[in-house]
């Protein structure tokens, strides 16, 4: 930081030794020079400064300097003001102060008299050195990192621990640091900072900090895995620092009144803290040191130290920041942050965030994720606004992500919850956002892909809700941010729901989980039946059309649970899916329901050119498949398509009965291009075994006629005269088609035919 460097002059041919004093003056602050001066805005506290111009005035010299390094494009301006009383130091002596570009040079006259102004005694060179010593503390004593001022104090004389006495109250940040020499901190101290924290007893820490009244800025830099590193250092330091100020004499005693005059006198200005806490910050910052480093971290979980009788008051302090889930037992501490703004927490227990800001007045900021009944839980902890009165939330900006989990109605009740406590306490149109994760659950009895989550009509109410919130809270201009980390399925029935509101005031919810939805759904219920759903409001149409599901493989048309269409039921159009974007990610395509096939066309055209998988449900017709494999077109090509096949991990199949064209409509040139085709083939009973098989062969040779196809499977189940019947007229290498040929084989439940193309 400093360094000492000594020039001599020549009074005609004899060198002199000019006398040093310990005060620095005005000279000392020549245009040019740097030094080192305490910041508000650097990120270490300290700034290199540079003098820029030097005003003398009545009271003292003014010096005004600019840090040499600028912040966010601004260079911070500091001032000082030298009183004239303090004695020069002598002409040419110089002391070096920051990164050496720059000297401040010390002047005074030279001393005269004596042996030609030599003085040769020991006596003399012990002053000159001591004062030396002083005039270097005395410029550098404001500047030193606690952790080096400290120990460096205790080894000086006493007139010059009375500097660090004087300098402690102009000390304004403190960094608690674990930095090492591979660190990029601002000392670059070697292990001495780390050090230094770890040793320390907690009753040198009570003086310290007892010193250390202009303290407004404190910093835990704790290893990234030891967040509890020396934190009963900063909790003393804290409430040492929030302790009342000393009295200047103890108060009268009206039964010995004789005695006030023995009183001791007042203590000098000096002695007297001024106020108690002006500490504005506290900061905890991660640091990951060298796995070296590492082994020798001390002081990882100390216990804190008990706590006060009388909670601590901290009237200034605003921000509280970088604070991870160990932290959240500050909060036994009970402090009293009446001007508290800013709380950035990780993982928090919502009992202890609500006790930690309980005694905030002007609250602004709290971070952190948090479910809904939850964050309203929080603010339960800070008292209702009184009548008449804006209340502690008044100035509330931001909260962090609330988080809309479990059961649906349960997430609905707490958002009903968090606006009720919100607005109790005075927050009404001051958010200027809201982040709402969509992490709750819609149970669904549908048995297929095995979904249980998704968004279907249930929500709307839950979104009213939530807009709701945001009208009472929220300014007028302030974003909803919507956010799905678990979604599956999105059902575009909801559009046609009766509590769809008929302004789009949803939108950037429905936008958000569409983004986010792994699975597209129509579910078919009997509100198709008897709504227009031809006919969309003009307001699901807006939304509609701005939708985009990025992320969707899998495409489904399902019947409502308990949902059996009359005889001879149209296929309901549901309009609404013209609007949608195309699905660019989107792999498969299920068919499911009697009436599904319009709903499964229009699917089907929103379809990429390669898809994976078509299924086709049992009491899908014949018709109806053709419909929906036509909307795919002749463009498309599609891995695989299966018939009356249930999904492999479900154990089991169904198959569709024969005489209900199982076999039969596979032949269109507006068909897509198919690689395999699996069906599942009942044969009644009532159906003659050689005639039947006669049917099969016959179906087999029109599907394979078609262009493209690689491979055809159709499982036969019947009785075992049939299967005998099949195994007879197709044993296995019969060829069928042009370029195909049989393999047979044999399972518990089936005859499976195999047909291949060759090659």
């Amino acid at each position: 930081m400093a360094a000492l460097a000594s020039s001599s002059s020549a009074a005609g041919s004899q060198p002199q030794t000019p006398q040093v004093v310990s005060r620095r003056g005005p000279q000392c602050y020549e245009k040019g020079t740097r030094v080192w001066m305490v910041s508000t805005v650097a990120k270490r506290g300290m700034a290199l400064a540079e003098v820029y111009r030097v005003q003398p005035t009545e009271g003292g010299t003014v010096v005004y300097l600019r840090a040499v390094e600028a912040v966010n494009g601004v260079r911070e301006p500091f001032q000082k003001v030298v009183p004239h009383n303090q004695t020069h130091t002598p002409y040419q002596q110089q002391v070096c102060v920051g990164d050496g570009n720059k000297r401040a040079r010390v002047v005074g006259n030279p001393a005269g008299g004596g042996c030609n102004g030599v003085e040769n005694s020991a006596a003399a060179g012990n002053r000159e050195q001591q004062q030396r010593i002083e005039t270097i503390c005395s410029l550098v004593m404001e500047c030193l990192p606690l952790h080096v001022l400290i120990p460096l104090s205790q080894r000086l004389a006493k007139n010059t621990k009375q500097m660090w006495e004087q300098a402690a109250p102009s000390h304004t940040r403190l960094f608690i640091d674990c930095a090492t020499k591979d660190d990029e901190h601002c000392w670059r101290s070697p292990t001495e900072g780390r050090s230094f924290w770890q040793k320390i007893p907690l009753d040198l820490v009570k003086r310290m900090a007892a010193r250390l009244t202009g303290l407004t800025h404190i910093a835990l830099c704790h290893p990234e895995d030891h967040p509890m590193w020396c934190s009963d250092v900063l909790v003393t330091i804290i409430e040492t620092t929030a302790a009342p100020p000393a009295p200047t004499q103890p108060p009268p005693n009206p039964d010995q009144p004789d005695r006030q005059r023995d009183a001791p006198a007042p203590q000098r200005p000096s002695e007297v803290r001024q106020s108690a806490s002006r500490l504005e910050t506290i900061a905890f910052e991660k640091v990951r040191p060298s796995a070296a480093a590492e082994r020798e971290v001390e002081r990882r979980r100390p216990p804190l130290p008990p706590p006060l009788t009388e909670p601590s008051t901290l009237p200034s302090l605003k921000a509280v920041t970088g604070a991870v889930w160990q932290y959240g037992k500050l909060a036994n501490r009970g402090w009293l942050m009446p001007s508290l703004q800013t709380v950035e927490q990780e993982r928090w227990r919502s009992e202890e965030l609500g006790r930690f800001i309980s005694s905030s007045r002007c609250l602004r900021h709290v971070s952190g994720d948090l479910r809904g009944e939850q964050w309203a839980s929080v603010f339960e902890h800070i008292p209702e606004a009184a009548a008449g009165q804006p209340g502690p939330l008044s100035q509330l900006q931001s909260i962090g992500t609330i988080q809309l989990a479990g059961d649906v109605n349960e997430a609905l009740a707490a958002v009903d919850r968090l606006q009720a406590a919100l607005t109790s306490r005075g927050c009404r149109r001051s958010l200027t956002q809201l982040v709402v994760d969509m992490s709750f659950s819609v149970r669904t009895n549908h048995n297929i892909r095995g979904l249980s989550k998704q968004i279907d009509s249930r929500v709307l109410p839950l979104l009213e809700s939530v807009e709701s919130l945001h009208k009472s809270c929220c300014r007028p201009d302030a974003n909803v941010v919507f956010e799905a980390q678990r979604l599956e399925s999105f059902d575009l029935s909801l559009f046609y729901s009766d509590d769809f509101p008929p302004n789009p005031s949803p939108l950037n919810a429905i936008q958000a989980v569409a983004r986010k939805a792994t699975e597209i759904n129509y579910t078919i219920s009997q509100h198709d039946l008897t709504h227009p759903v031809d006919s969309p409001s003009q307001a699901a149409i807006d939304i509609t059309k701005t939708l985009t599901f990025d992320r969707a493989r899998y495409v489904a048309i399902l019947n409502a649970p308990g949902f059996v269409p009359p005889p001879d039921t149209p296929s309901p159009h549901p309009a609404i899916i013209e609007q949608l974007q195309p699905f660019p990610k989107a792999k498969e395509l299920d068919t499911g329901g009697a009436v599904s096939s319009a709903a499964g066309r229009l699917l089907a055209e929103k379809m990429p050119s390669k898809m994976e998988m078509v299924w086709f449900s049992l009491d899908v017709s014949p018709q109806e498949r053709r419909r929906v494999l036509e909307g795919l077109g002749a463009e498309r090509e599609v891995g695989t398509v299966e018939v009356g096949l249930l999904r492999q991990k479900q154990g089991f199949q169904h198959s569709i009965s024969l005489t209900e064209g199982a076999l039969e409509g596979w032949s269109s040139d507006s068909f897509p291009s198919i690689g395999e085709l699996k069906l599942g083939v009942r044969v009644p009973n009532d159906l003659q075994p050689s005639a039947a098989a006669q049917l099969i062969r016959d179906g087999i040779s029109s599907i394979v006629g078609g262009g493209g196809l690689r491979c055809l499977m159709v499982n036969v189940r019947g009785s075992e005269a049939l299967r005998a019947a099949v195994r007879q007229l197709l044993p296995t290498g019969t060829e069928v088609g042009t370029n195909f040929s049989i393999d047979t084989s044999e399972t518990r439940w089936w005859t499976r035919l195999t047909v291949t193309r060759r090659s």
